[in-house]
């Protein structure tokens, strides 16, 4: 059983790091092709920081409650959504 907690959360982590990983992606992207200004840029890595510390405090412990998790899920959902509607408005360039 103690197996089984230790893959999943080595998957968890993984899923989360490329989400992490991909989220990053989309900013530049933003930014290259003028769909981002720089200030919405650095809000938005504002935001991805803030989630890393997060779930630093959130593992202090060295594990993750299953309401941590949802938080941190909410918050990957909220900063993922941001990037779309900051990517998407009519914010001169």
């Amino acid at each position: 059983m103690k197996k089984l907690s230790i893959i999943g959360f080595i998957l968890c982590s993984t899923l989360v790091f490329a989400n992490q990983k991909h989220q990053n992606q989309r900013i530049k992207a933003g930014v290259k092709s003028g769909e981002l200004t720089k200030e919405e840029a650095q809000e938005l890595r504002q935001d991805r920081r803030e989630y890393r510390e997060d779930r630093k405090e959130a593992m202090s412990d060295g594990s993750l409650s299953k309401e941590e998790r949802q938080n941190l899920r909410q918050e990957r959902m909220e900063n993922s959504r941001k990037i779309h509607e900051l990517k998407h408005n009519a914010n001169k360039r």
